[in-house]
Protein backbone atom coordinates (compact mmCIF):
# COMPACT_ATOMS: atom_id res chain seq x y z
CA UNK A 1 0.00 0.00 0.00
CA UNK A 2 0.78 3.86 -0.93
CA UNK A 3 1.06 5.42 2.88
CA UNK A 4 -1.22 8.43 2.84
CA UNK A 5 -4.05 7.02 0.80
CA UNK A 6 -7.22 4.98 1.89
CA UNK A 7 -7.43 0.92 1.76
CA UNK A 8 -10.28 1.70 -1.15
CA UNK A 9 -8.09 3.77 -3.67
CA UNK A 10 -5.10 1.30 -2.97
CA UNK A 11 -7.18 -1.55 -3.94
CA UNK A 12 -8.01 0.61 -7.20
CA UNK A 13 -4.04 0.77 -7.67
CA UNK A 14 -3.75 -2.95 -7.26
CA UNK A 15 -6.97 -3.73 -9.15
CA UNK A 16 -5.75 -1.62 -12.26
CA UNK A 17 -2.03 -3.29 -11.74
CA UNK A 18 -3.25 -6.72 -12.14
CA UNK A 19 -5.65 -5.66 -14.74
CA UNK A 20 -3.10 -4.55 -16.69
CA UNK A 21 -0.32 -7.30 -16.11
CA UNK A 22 -3.43 -9.36 -16.86
CA UNK A 23 -3.76 -8.28 -20.08
CA UNK A 24 -7.37 -7.86 -19.18
CA UNK A 25 -9.87 -6.36 -21.48
CA UNK A 26 -9.33 -2.70 -22.82
CA UNK A 27 -12.61 -1.62 -21.25
CA UNK A 28 -12.43 -3.28 -18.37
CA UNK A 29 -8.89 -1.05 -17.66
CA UNK A 30 -10.60 2.10 -19.01
CA UNK A 31 -13.06 2.22 -16.39
CA UNK A 32 -10.55 1.54 -13.42
CA UNK A 33 -8.40 4.30 -14.17
CA UNK A 34 -11.41 6.41 -14.85
CA UNK A 35 -12.35 5.69 -11.10
CA UNK A 36 -8.64 6.66 -9.99
CA UNK A 37 -9.08 9.80 -12.46
CA UNK A 38 -12.45 10.71 -10.22
CA UNK A 39 -11.20 10.10 -6.80
CA UNK A 40 -7.63 11.85 -8.10
CA UNK A 41 -9.80 15.28 -9.33
CA UNK A 42 -11.80 14.98 -6.08
CA UNK A 43 -8.83 15.57 -3.94
CA UNK A 44 -6.77 17.52 -6.13
CA UNK A 45 -3.98 14.82 -6.17
CA UNK A 46 -1.16 15.10 -8.71
CA UNK A 47 0.18 11.81 -8.00
CA UNK A 48 -3.64 10.21 -8.32
CA UNK A 49 -4.18 11.88 -11.60
CA UNK A 50 -0.87 10.99 -12.99
CA UNK A 51 -1.54 7.69 -12.04
CA UNK A 52 -4.73 7.15 -13.29
CA UNK A 53 -3.44 9.11 -16.91
CA UNK A 54 -0.80 6.40 -16.95
CA UNK A 55 -2.83 3.40 -16.38
CA UNK A 56 -5.09 4.36 -19.88
CA UNK A 57 -1.63 4.99 -21.29
CA UNK A 58 -0.49 1.60 -20.76
CA UNK A 59 -4.03 0.29 -21.43
CA UNK A 60 -3.64 2.28 -25.33
CA UNK A 61 0.02 1.45 -25.56
CA UNK A 62 -0.48 -2.33 -25.01
CA UNK A 63 -3.17 -2.74 -27.13
CA UNK A 64 -1.57 -0.78 -29.64
CA UNK A 65 -3.56 2.19 -30.13
CA UNK A 66 -1.00 4.82 -30.62
CA UNK A 67 -2.80 7.43 -31.25
CA UNK A 68 -4.46 7.04 -28.23
CA UNK A 69 -1.53 6.71 -26.24
CA UNK A 70 -0.08 9.64 -27.59
CA UNK A 71 -3.34 12.36 -26.44
CA UNK A 72 -3.00 10.72 -22.74
CA UNK A 73 0.39 11.56 -22.38
CA UNK A 74 0.15 14.72 -23.05
CA UNK A 75 -2.17 14.57 -20.24
CA UNK A 76 0.38 11.79 -17.99
CA UNK A 77 3.72 13.65 -17.80
CA UNK A 78 2.71 17.15 -16.08
CA UNK A 79 1.02 15.55 -13.52
CA UNK A 80 3.20 12.85 -12.29
CA UNK A 81 5.91 15.61 -12.51
CA UNK A 82 3.90 17.24 -10.10
CA UNK A 83 3.17 13.97 -8.14
CA UNK A 84 6.86 13.44 -7.90
CA UNK A 85 6.15 9.90 -9.59
CA UNK A 86 9.04 9.55 -10.87
CA UNK A 87 8.76 5.94 -11.43
CA UNK A 88 6.07 6.21 -13.84
CA UNK A 89 7.04 9.31 -15.41
CA UNK A 90 10.05 7.31 -16.89
CA UNK A 91 8.11 4.64 -18.13
CA UNK A 92 5.98 6.98 -19.67
CA UNK A 93 9.07 8.72 -21.60
CA UNK A 94 9.80 5.19 -23.04
CA UNK A 95 6.64 4.45 -23.97
CA UNK A 96 6.86 7.73 -26.21
CA UNK A 97 10.04 6.31 -27.30
CA UNK A 98 9.00 2.70 -28.02
CA UNK A 99 6.79 3.93 -30.08
CA UNK A 100 8.30 6.87 -32.01
CA UNK A 101 10.53 3.98 -33.53
CA UNK A 102 8.10 1.91 -34.34
CA UNK A 103 7.27 4.76 -36.77
CA UNK A 104 10.84 5.92 -37.70
CA UNK A 105 10.48 8.89 -36.20
CA UNK A 106 14.40 8.49 -34.21
CA UNK A 107 14.84 11.86 -33.30
CA UNK A 108 11.69 12.17 -30.83
CA UNK A 109 12.72 8.77 -30.24
CA UNK A 110 15.76 9.75 -28.69
CA UNK A 111 14.73 13.01 -27.51
CA UNK A 112 12.19 10.57 -24.90
CA UNK A 113 14.66 8.74 -24.06
CA UNK A 114 17.49 11.16 -23.31
CA UNK A 115 14.87 12.62 -20.49
CA UNK A 116 13.62 9.59 -19.01
CA UNK A 117 17.94 8.86 -18.67
CA UNK A 118 18.09 12.76 -17.15
CA UNK A 119 15.10 11.71 -14.83
CA UNK A 120 16.97 8.69 -13.59
CA UNK A 121 20.28 10.20 -13.02
CA UNK A 122 18.68 13.51 -11.07
CA UNK A 123 16.28 10.62 -8.75
CA UNK A 124 19.14 7.88 -8.88
CA UNK A 125 17.25 5.39 -10.58
CA UNK A 126 19.48 3.36 -11.84
CA UNK A 127 17.18 -0.15 -12.63
CA UNK A 128 14.92 2.33 -14.68
CA UNK A 129 18.09 3.88 -16.37
CA UNK A 130 18.98 0.59 -17.28
CA UNK A 131 15.49 -0.38 -19.28
CA UNK A 132 16.15 3.06 -20.83
CA UNK A 133 19.78 2.20 -22.27
CA UNK A 134 18.13 -1.31 -23.38
CA UNK A 135 15.80 1.02 -25.47
CA UNK A 136 18.23 3.33 -26.87
CA UNK A 137 20.07 -0.19 -28.01
CA UNK A 138 17.00 -1.12 -29.54
CA UNK A 139 16.70 2.11 -31.27
CA UNK A 140 19.97 1.90 -32.83
CA UNK A 141 19.90 -2.19 -33.32
CA UNK A 142 16.59 -1.01 -35.54
CA UNK A 143 18.67 1.46 -37.96
CA UNK A 144 21.36 -1.17 -38.23
CA UNK A 145 24.50 0.78 -35.79
CA UNK A 146 25.45 -2.57 -33.99
CA UNK A 147 28.73 -1.19 -32.36
CA UNK A 148 26.70 1.65 -30.65
CA UNK A 149 23.29 -1.08 -29.93
CA UNK A 150 25.85 -3.42 -27.91
CA UNK A 151 27.20 -0.44 -26.04
CA UNK A 152 24.22 -0.02 -24.87
CA UNK A 153 22.89 -3.03 -23.90
CA UNK A 154 25.65 -4.01 -21.81
CA UNK A 155 25.12 -0.57 -20.20
CA UNK A 156 21.36 -1.68 -19.47
CA UNK A 157 22.74 -5.13 -18.24
CA UNK A 158 24.97 -3.89 -15.85
CA UNK A 159 22.97 -1.15 -14.15
CA UNK A 160 20.17 -3.47 -13.90
CA UNK A 161 22.32 -7.05 -12.50
CA UNK A 162 23.26 -4.22 -9.60
CA UNK A 163 20.28 -2.18 -8.75
CA UNK A 164 17.40 -4.75 -9.76
CA UNK A 165 15.85 -3.72 -6.47
CA UNK A 166 12.41 -6.38 -5.93
CA UNK A 167 11.26 -5.83 -9.50
CA UNK A 168 8.40 -8.08 -10.68
CA UNK A 169 10.24 -8.67 -14.06
CA UNK A 170 14.01 -8.68 -13.49
CA UNK A 171 14.46 -12.19 -14.91
CA UNK A 172 12.63 -12.06 -17.74
CA UNK A 173 14.07 -8.03 -18.61
CA UNK A 174 17.33 -9.69 -18.63
CA UNK A 175 16.54 -11.86 -21.00
CA UNK A 176 15.51 -9.30 -23.03
CA UNK A 177 18.81 -7.27 -22.77
CA UNK A 178 20.52 -10.80 -23.59
CA UNK A 179 18.30 -11.59 -26.62
CA UNK A 180 18.89 -7.46 -28.33
CA UNK A 181 22.83 -8.48 -26.89
CA UNK A 182 22.79 -11.67 -28.99
CA UNK A 183 21.25 -10.88 -32.34
CA UNK A 184 24.27 -7.36 -32.57
CA UNK A 185 26.98 -10.21 -32.01
CA UNK A 186 25.48 -11.92 -34.63
CA UNK A 187 25.52 -9.33 -37.01
CA UNK A 188 28.83 -8.06 -36.48
CA UNK A 189 30.48 -12.33 -36.59
CA UNK A 190 31.19 -12.53 -33.20
CA UNK A 191 30.22 -15.79 -32.44
CA UNK A 192 32.05 -16.68 -29.54
CA UNK A 193 30.82 -13.34 -27.97
CA UNK A 194 27.57 -14.36 -28.89
CA UNK A 195 27.33 -17.75 -27.53
CA UNK A 196 28.22 -16.59 -23.82
CA UNK A 197 25.19 -14.54 -24.85
CA UNK A 198 23.38 -17.96 -25.74
CA UNK A 199 24.19 -19.42 -21.85
CA UNK A 200 23.16 -16.00 -20.39
CA UNK A 201 19.56 -16.57 -22.16
CA UNK A 202 19.51 -19.87 -21.47
CA UNK A 203 20.14 -19.13 -17.81
CA UNK A 204 17.70 -16.21 -17.14
CA UNK A 205 14.57 -18.05 -19.60
CA UNK A 206 14.40 -20.72 -16.12
CA UNK A 207 14.12 -17.61 -13.87
CA UNK A 208 11.20 -15.81 -16.48
CA UNK A 209 8.77 -14.54 -14.03
CA UNK A 210 6.27 -15.06 -17.08
CA UNK A 211 7.04 -16.29 -20.82
CA UNK A 212 5.76 -13.06 -22.32
CA UNK A 213 9.22 -12.14 -23.53
CA UNK A 214 9.98 -15.39 -24.65
CA UNK A 215 9.21 -14.22 -28.57
CA UNK A 216 12.52 -11.85 -28.17
CA UNK A 217 14.38 -15.40 -27.02
CA UNK A 218 12.99 -17.25 -29.48
CA UNK A 219 13.90 -14.79 -32.57
CA UNK A 220 17.07 -14.62 -30.87
CA UNK A 221 18.41 -17.79 -31.15
CA UNK A 222 16.61 -18.31 -34.53
CA UNK A 223 18.86 -15.95 -36.24
CA UNK A 224 21.93 -17.20 -34.40
CA UNK A 225 21.50 -21.02 -35.56
CA UNK A 226 20.17 -19.37 -39.12
CA UNK A 227 23.73 -17.55 -39.42
CA UNK A 228 25.57 -20.41 -37.97
CA UNK A 229 24.18 -22.57 -40.90
CA UNK A 230 22.24 -25.17 -38.72
CA UNK A 231 18.85 -24.35 -40.94
CA UNK A 232 17.02 -27.00 -39.46
CA UNK A 233 17.70 -26.22 -35.43
CA UNK A 234 16.64 -22.17 -37.01
CA UNK A 235 13.15 -23.75 -38.32
CA UNK A 236 12.46 -25.45 -35.45
CA UNK A 237 12.61 -22.10 -33.33
CA UNK A 238 10.68 -20.51 -35.97
CA UNK A 239 7.93 -22.74 -35.42
CA UNK A 240 8.02 -22.39 -31.78
CA UNK A 241 8.22 -18.38 -32.61
CA UNK A 242 4.89 -18.35 -34.44
CA UNK A 243 3.56 -20.27 -31.59
CA UNK A 244 4.55 -18.00 -29.02
CA UNK A 245 3.81 -14.74 -31.40
CA UNK A 246 -0.12 -15.95 -31.37
CA UNK A 247 -0.05 -15.17 -27.76
CA UNK A 248 1.58 -11.99 -28.05
CA UNK A 249 -0.86 -8.82 -27.75
CA UNK A 250 1.39 -5.72 -27.56
CA UNK A 251 3.36 -5.88 -30.82
CA UNK A 252 5.43 -2.19 -30.05
CA UNK A 253 7.36 -4.58 -27.47
CA UNK A 254 8.55 -6.78 -30.05
CA UNK A 255 8.16 -4.83 -33.47
CA UNK A 256 12.00 -4.74 -33.76
CA UNK A 257 12.62 -8.38 -33.29
CA UNK A 258 9.34 -9.47 -35.87
CA UNK A 259 10.90 -6.97 -38.80
CA UNK A 260 14.68 -8.50 -38.17
CA UNK A 261 13.23 -12.30 -38.24
CA UNK A 262 11.28 -11.52 -41.72
CA UNK A 263 14.03 -9.66 -42.95
CA UNK A 264 16.02 -12.93 -42.45
CA UNK A 265 13.43 -14.74 -43.98
CA UNK A 266 13.29 -12.96 -46.46
CA UNK A 267 17.13 -13.16 -47.69
CA UNK A 268 16.82 -17.15 -47.11
CA UNK A 269 13.53 -16.98 -49.27
CA UNK A 270 11.42 -18.51 -46.47
CA UNK A 271 8.76 -16.46 -47.90
CA UNK A 272 5.97 -18.47 -46.79
CA UNK A 273 7.14 -18.11 -43.29
CA UNK A 274 6.63 -14.32 -44.08
CA UNK A 275 3.07 -14.38 -44.71
CA UNK A 276 2.22 -16.32 -42.13
CA UNK A 277 3.90 -13.58 -39.59
CA UNK A 278 1.96 -11.01 -41.16
CA UNK A 279 -1.86 -12.86 -40.71
CA UNK A 280 -0.46 -13.37 -37.02
CA UNK A 281 -0.16 -10.20 -36.10
CA UNK A 282 -3.10 -8.49 -38.66
CA UNK A 283 -5.56 -11.06 -36.24
CA UNK A 284 -3.69 -9.16 -32.79
CA UNK A 285 -5.09 -5.84 -34.49
CA UNK A 286 -7.90 -6.59 -36.10
CA UNK A 287 -10.02 -5.64 -32.51
CA UNK A 288 -8.88 -2.34 -32.58
CA UNK A 289 -9.84 0.25 -35.26
CA UNK A 290 -6.83 2.90 -34.35
CA UNK A 291 -4.40 0.21 -34.03
CA UNK A 292 -1.02 2.04 -35.35
CA UNK A 293 -0.87 2.47 -39.08
CA UNK A 294 2.93 2.19 -39.46
CA UNK A 295 2.05 -1.71 -38.21
CA UNK A 296 -0.57 -1.86 -40.77
CA UNK A 297 1.87 -0.87 -43.37
CA UNK A 298 4.30 -3.14 -42.61
CA UNK A 299 2.04 -5.71 -42.87
CA UNK A 300 1.21 -4.83 -46.13
CA UNK A 301 5.17 -4.35 -46.82
CA UNK A 302 5.49 -7.59 -46.95
CA UNK A 303 2.45 -9.03 -48.18
CA UNK A 304 3.83 -7.24 -51.31
CA UNK A 305 7.31 -8.58 -50.91
CA UNK A 306 5.69 -12.11 -50.51
CA UNK A 307 3.36 -12.26 -53.44
CA UNK A 308 5.87 -10.60 -56.09
CA UNK A 309 8.35 -13.13 -54.83
CA UNK A 310 5.50 -16.42 -55.80
CA UNK A 311 4.48 -13.95 -58.96
CA UNK A 312 1.02 -13.58 -57.64
CA UNK A 313 0.18 -10.48 -59.29
CA UNK A 314 -3.34 -10.47 -58.46
CA UNK A 315 -2.49 -10.24 -54.41
CA UNK A 316 0.65 -8.22 -55.01
CA UNK A 317 -1.58 -5.31 -56.33
CA UNK A 318 -3.85 -6.00 -53.63
CA UNK A 319 -1.58 -5.97 -51.21
CA UNK A 320 0.27 -2.65 -52.71
CA UNK A 321 -3.26 -0.78 -52.10
CA UNK A 322 -3.36 -2.15 -48.43
CA UNK A 323 0.01 -0.46 -48.01
CA UNK A 324 -0.70 2.87 -49.54
CA UNK A 325 -4.05 3.29 -47.14
CA UNK A 326 -1.98 2.32 -44.33
CA UNK A 327 0.64 5.58 -45.55
CA UNK A 328 -2.34 7.23 -46.33
CA UNK A 329 -3.50 6.91 -42.94
CA UNK A 330 -0.25 7.88 -41.04
CA UNK A 331 1.01 11.16 -42.78
CA UNK A 332 -1.70 13.84 -43.07
CA UNK A 333 -0.61 15.77 -46.41
CA UNK A 334 -1.79 12.28 -47.89
CA UNK A 335 -5.46 13.40 -48.15
CA UNK A 336 -7.01 10.52 -50.67
CA UNK A 337 -5.35 7.36 -52.25
CA UNK A 338 -5.54 6.79 -55.68
CA UNK A 339 -6.65 3.07 -55.98
CA UNK A 340 -5.76 3.20 -60.04
CA UNK A 341 -2.02 1.25 -60.52
CA UNK A 342 -0.62 4.30 -62.12
CA UNK A 343 -1.34 6.74 -59.27
CA UNK A 344 -0.07 3.84 -57.07
CA UNK A 345 3.36 4.25 -58.73
CA UNK A 346 3.39 7.54 -58.91
CA UNK A 347 3.04 7.83 -55.14
CA UNK A 348 5.07 4.86 -54.11
CA UNK A 349 8.21 6.56 -55.87
CA UNK A 350 7.05 9.96 -53.80
CA UNK A 351 7.23 7.57 -51.11
CA UNK A 352 10.65 6.11 -51.98
CA UNK A 353 12.11 9.82 -52.21
CA UNK A 354 10.44 10.40 -48.50
CA UNK A 355 12.09 6.96 -47.11
CA UNK A 356 15.33 8.48 -48.81
CA UNK A 357 15.22 11.61 -47.09
CA UNK A 358 14.18 10.22 -43.68
CA UNK A 359 17.12 7.78 -43.91
CA UNK A 360 19.38 11.34 -44.31
CA UNK A 361 17.89 12.67 -41.16
CA UNK A 362 18.53 9.52 -39.16
CA UNK A 363 22.43 9.27 -40.25
CA UNK A 364 22.26 13.40 -39.34
CA UNK A 365 20.79 12.32 -35.48
CA UNK A 366 23.55 10.24 -35.11
CA UNK A 367 26.16 12.83 -36.07
CA UNK A 368 24.63 15.47 -34.18
CA UNK A 369 24.48 12.90 -30.89
CA UNK A 370 28.09 11.97 -31.24
CA UNK A 371 29.98 15.47 -32.74
CA UNK A 372 30.35 18.72 -31.81
CA UNK A 373 28.76 20.92 -34.11
CA UNK A 374 31.66 23.39 -34.10
CA UNK A 375 34.17 21.43 -35.20
CA UNK A 376 32.70 18.11 -36.55
CA UNK A 377 35.22 16.33 -33.48
CA UNK A 378 33.72 13.68 -31.48
CA UNK A 379 31.64 15.16 -28.26
CA UNK A 380 32.53 14.53 -25.00
CA UNK A 381 29.64 12.52 -23.96
CA UNK A 382 30.59 9.99 -26.98
CA UNK A 383 34.67 9.78 -26.09
CA UNK A 384 33.22 9.24 -22.44
CA UNK A 385 31.92 6.06 -23.85
CA UNK A 386 34.19 4.80 -26.11
CA UNK A 387 37.06 5.59 -23.58
CA UNK A 388 35.35 2.82 -21.46
CA UNK A 389 35.43 -0.13 -24.28
CA UNK A 390 39.18 1.22 -25.05
CA UNK A 391 39.78 0.59 -21.56
CA UNK A 392 38.18 -2.33 -20.85
CA UNK A 393 39.85 -3.93 -24.22
CA UNK A 394 42.94 -2.92 -23.15
CA UNK A 395 42.75 -4.17 -19.83
CA UNK A 396 41.75 -7.28 -21.59
CA UNK A 397 44.47 -7.51 -23.87
CA UNK A 398 47.35 -6.17 -21.29
CA UNK A 399 47.86 -2.91 -23.96
CA UNK A 400 48.64 0.68 -23.48
CA UNK A 401 45.88 3.21 -23.74
CA UNK A 402 46.86 6.73 -23.61
CA UNK A 403 44.54 9.86 -22.64
CA UNK A 404 45.62 13.07 -24.19
CA UNK A 405 44.18 16.79 -23.10
CA UNK A 406 45.47 19.59 -25.22
CA UNK A 407 44.39 23.10 -24.59
CA UNK A 408 44.82 26.46 -26.23
CA UNK A 409 46.79 28.89 -24.51
CA UNK A 410 45.99 32.25 -23.71
CA UNK A 411 42.55 31.22 -25.29
CA UNK A 412 41.12 34.11 -22.78
CA UNK A 413 43.43 36.51 -23.98
CA UNK A 414 42.80 35.43 -27.88
CA UNK A 415 39.01 35.96 -27.56
CA UNK A 416 39.16 39.66 -25.59
CA UNK A 417 42.12 40.62 -28.67
CA UNK A 418 40.16 39.29 -31.28
CA UNK A 419 36.93 38.61 -30.51
CA UNK A 420 34.80 34.91 -30.39
CA UNK A 421 33.86 34.89 -34.03
CA UNK A 422 37.66 34.89 -34.16
CA UNK A 423 38.20 32.29 -31.38
CA UNK A 424 35.32 30.01 -32.29
CA UNK A 425 37.79 30.05 -36.30
CA UNK A 426 40.53 29.28 -33.81
CA UNK A 427 39.01 26.12 -32.40
CA UNK A 428 38.28 24.79 -35.52
CA UNK A 429 41.26 25.16 -36.88
CA UNK A 430 42.93 23.32 -33.81
CA UNK A 431 40.42 20.76 -34.91
CA UNK A 432 41.38 20.27 -38.26
CA UNK A 433 45.03 19.87 -36.98
CA UNK A 434 43.34 16.64 -34.89
CA UNK A 435 41.67 15.28 -37.43
CA UNK A 436 44.57 15.26 -39.55
CA UNK A 437 46.14 12.67 -37.27
CA UNK A 438 43.23 10.53 -36.40
CA UNK A 439 43.30 7.01 -36.96
CA UNK A 440 41.73 3.82 -36.18
CA UNK A 441 43.82 4.16 -33.11
CA UNK A 442 43.89 7.75 -32.60
CA UNK A 443 40.66 9.22 -31.63
CA UNK A 444 40.31 13.10 -31.10
CA UNK A 445 37.31 14.93 -29.60
CA UNK A 446 36.44 17.67 -28.53
CA UNK A 447 36.04 18.74 -24.54
CA UNK A 448 34.22 21.73 -24.17
CA UNK A 449 35.90 25.06 -24.77
CA UNK A 450 39.21 25.27 -26.09
CA UNK A 451 40.19 21.85 -24.62
CA UNK A 452 40.25 18.38 -26.83
CA UNK A 453 40.76 15.25 -26.16
CA UNK A 454 42.75 12.21 -28.14
CA UNK A 455 42.49 8.67 -26.74
CA UNK A 456 45.33 6.75 -28.42
CA UNK A 457 45.13 3.42 -28.70
CA UNK A 458 48.69 0.53 -27.53
CA UNK A 459 51.68 2.92 -28.63
CA UNK A 460 54.65 3.13 -26.80
CA UNK A 461 55.00 6.31 -24.52
CA UNK A 462 57.69 7.68 -27.76
CA UNK A 463 55.12 7.13 -30.50
CA UNK A 464 52.33 9.18 -28.34
CA UNK A 465 54.96 11.74 -27.82
CA UNK A 466 55.45 11.52 -31.72
CA UNK A 467 51.66 12.36 -31.98
CA UNK A 468 51.71 15.01 -29.51
CA UNK A 469 54.71 16.95 -31.13
CA UNK A 470 53.40 16.64 -34.58
CA UNK A 471 49.91 18.03 -32.88
CA UNK A 472 52.27 21.31 -31.46
CA UNK A 473 54.29 21.83 -34.32
CA UNK A 474 50.90 21.83 -36.73
CA UNK A 475 49.34 24.33 -34.63
CA UNK A 476 51.92 26.36 -34.49
CA UNK A 477 52.01 26.15 -38.52
CA UNK A 478 49.25 27.37 -39.05
CA UNK A 479 50.86 30.95 -38.38
CA UNK A 480 47.77 32.70 -36.40
CA UNK A 481 48.89 35.54 -34.86
CA UNK A 482 47.93 35.62 -31.22
CA UNK A 483 49.97 38.96 -29.73
CA UNK A 484 47.86 38.16 -26.48
CA UNK A 485 50.02 35.04 -25.40
CA UNK A 486 52.94 35.17 -22.92
CA UNK A 487 55.21 32.68 -24.46
CA UNK A 488 54.84 33.83 -28.28
CA UNK A 489 53.14 35.55 -31.24
CA UNK A 490 51.26 32.57 -32.58
CA UNK A 491 48.87 30.37 -31.54
CA UNK A 492 50.14 27.49 -29.16
CA UNK A 493 48.65 24.77 -27.33
CA UNK A 494 49.89 22.95 -24.01
CA UNK A 495 49.44 18.66 -23.76
CA UNK A 496 48.97 16.70 -20.94
CA UNK A 497 48.80 12.66 -21.63
CA UNK A 498 48.68 9.37 -19.33
CA UNK A 499 49.90 6.56 -21.13
CA UNK A 500 49.87 3.03 -19.27
CA UNK A 501 48.55 -0.33 -19.22
CA UNK A 502 44.72 -0.29 -17.17
CA UNK A 503 45.31 -2.40 -13.62
CA UNK A 504 42.57 -3.46 -11.86
CA UNK A 505 42.58 -1.05 -9.21
CA UNK A 506 42.44 1.90 -12.15
CA UNK A 507 38.98 3.53 -13.39
CA UNK A 508 39.07 5.30 -17.02
CA UNK A 509 38.79 8.41 -14.70
CA UNK A 510 42.23 7.97 -12.90
CA UNK A 511 43.57 8.32 -16.93
CA UNK A 512 41.33 11.57 -17.54
CA UNK A 513 42.25 12.85 -14.23
CA UNK A 514 46.04 11.76 -14.55
CA UNK A 515 46.05 13.49 -17.91
CA UNK A 516 44.53 16.95 -16.93
CA UNK A 517 46.69 17.11 -13.77
CA UNK A 518 49.51 16.76 -16.15
CA UNK A 519 48.02 19.85 -18.20
CA UNK A 520 47.70 21.72 -15.09
CA UNK A 521 51.73 21.26 -15.03
CA UNK A 522 52.91 22.17 -18.16
CA UNK A 523 50.41 25.00 -18.10
CA UNK A 524 51.55 26.36 -14.15
CA UNK A 525 54.91 25.96 -15.06
CA UNK A 526 55.73 25.65 -18.77
CA UNK A 527 52.73 26.60 -21.27
CA UNK A 528 53.52 25.53 -24.70
CA UNK A 529 54.89 22.57 -23.87
CA UNK A 530 53.95 18.48 -23.08
CA UNK A 531 54.02 16.14 -20.29
CA UNK A 532 53.62 12.74 -20.19
CA UNK A 533 53.07 10.58 -17.01
CA UNK A 534 52.50 6.69 -16.52
CA UNK A 535 49.69 7.62 -13.48
CA UNK A 536 48.95 10.91 -11.26
CA UNK A 537 51.15 11.13 -8.60
CA UNK A 538 50.63 14.08 -5.79
CA UNK A 539 54.04 16.31 -6.00
CA UNK A 540 55.39 14.46 -2.72
CA UNK A 541 55.34 11.18 -3.72
CA UNK A 542 56.84 12.34 -8.12
CA UNK A 543 60.31 12.13 -6.53
CA UNK A 544 62.24 9.04 -6.64
CA UNK A 545 59.59 7.28 -8.80
CA UNK A 546 61.46 6.22 -11.80
CA UNK A 547 58.39 3.79 -13.08
CA UNK A 548 55.93 6.91 -13.44
CA UNK A 549 58.61 8.59 -15.97
CA UNK A 550 57.59 12.40 -16.26
CA UNK A 551 58.67 13.94 -19.90
CA UNK A 552 58.65 17.38 -20.31
CA UNK A 553 59.46 19.54 -23.50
Amino acid sequence: MRAGYSKEINDLFTLVNEKLNGRAPLEDIIETCNKILSVGRELNDDYLIGNGYFGLELAYFNNNLDDDMIRTHVHTVPHLIAGADYESLIRSYNNIGVISVSRNNFSNALENYLLAIDVCKTHKLKYREGITYCNLGDMYKSIGDYRHALNYYKKAIKLCSENHDPNPFFNSNLLLMYAGELFCYVKCNKYDEAKIALNKIDEFSSKAEDDYHLIAEIGAKFRYYMNLGNEVAAMEFMDTFLKQLEKVTTLHDFFVYILDICNELYEKKHYEYIIKIAHIVESRMAFYEGCSPFLRGWIADYKIKYYKAINNEKHYYKALRSYHEAIERRNAFIKKFNKSIVDSQIKIEALTEKYRKTEESIEKLKLNAEHDQLTGLYNYGYIKDILEEMFSDAAAKNEHLAVVIIDIDFFKQYNDTYGHQKGDLAIKAVADVLKSVSNDNIIPSRYGGDEFIILIKDMTDDVVIDVCNSIRKSVEELNIEHTGSAISDRLSVSIGARNSVPHKANKSWDYLYAADMALYDVKEFKKGGLQLVHRYLTPKSKAGNKDNKVTIM
